[in-house]
């Protein structure tokens, strides 16, 4: 059976961390296949327009348009490509408006080696990719200004735990592993959390919970 191929592409003003990305998924993910490459906001832009990729890996400062200006832009026009926003910094609001702007996922520059791959499968799969220890930078501010909130008023309280996790960046499959419940359990839940919001994918979730 021929392996489905991945298109990806990097877009970072670094051209060594360009080349080291290559590099690395050449060594460790050769179904991943590096079609183009940008060194600023517009060229991402244009990238993404021109060549669909399946994945984006976009750099949050990027020269003559920031990465979260261009993930606003991409976000409309490039709907089918998942963004994982690259960046140096772990603060809450760099992590909550890539989500709010339609990012998949956020990895840390010095974490790029590895989680790559991981990160890149995450996203594929519709899920949202965050580290759990990126989770509290994200969760915990919002946590505190909605203790009064028992959640969204249309699902039940476990939904709204899974909900919640959900917005903190979670995988199912880490939630899963917090709540001692089955994958299986998880995804349903998800599923029917989508189907009464009418979400159609975890990033249209994520918005809605919001």
């Amino acid at each position: 059976m021929t392996e489905q191929i991945v298109t990806l592409v990097i877009a970072d003003d670094h051209t060594l961390l360009r080349e080291g990305i290559k590099s690395l998924l050449r060594q460790t993910n050769p179904s991943v296949r590096v079609i183009g490459e940008a060194g600023t906001g517009i060229e991402a832009i244009e990238a993404c327009v021109r060549l669909k990729p399946n994945v984006l890996m976009l750099d949050i400062s990027m020269p003559d348009l920031s990465g979260l200006d261009a993930l606003g832009i991409i976000a409309q026009k490039c709907p089918e490509t998942h963004v994982l926003m690259l960046s140096m910094h772990s603060d809450p609001f760099r992590i909550r408006e890539s989500m709010a702007k339609g990012a998949s996922g956020y990895i840390l520059k010095d974490a790029v080696g590895e989680d790559l791959n991981d990160a890149i499968s995450t996203v594929l799969q519709g899920s949202v990719y965050l580290k759990a220890n990126l989770a509290p930078a994200l969760w915990a501010p919002q946590e505190t200004q909605s203790q009064s909130l028992s959640g969204h008023p249309l699902l039940t309280d476990r939904e709204n735990e899974i909900a919640r996790q959900l917005k903190a960046g979670y995988s199912s499959k880490q939630i899963a592993s917090n709540l001692n419940v089955s994958l299986n359990t998880v995804r349903t839940h998800r599923a029917k959390i989508m189907k009464k919001l009418d979400a159609h994918s975890v990033v249209e979730l994520l918005k809605k919970l919001s």
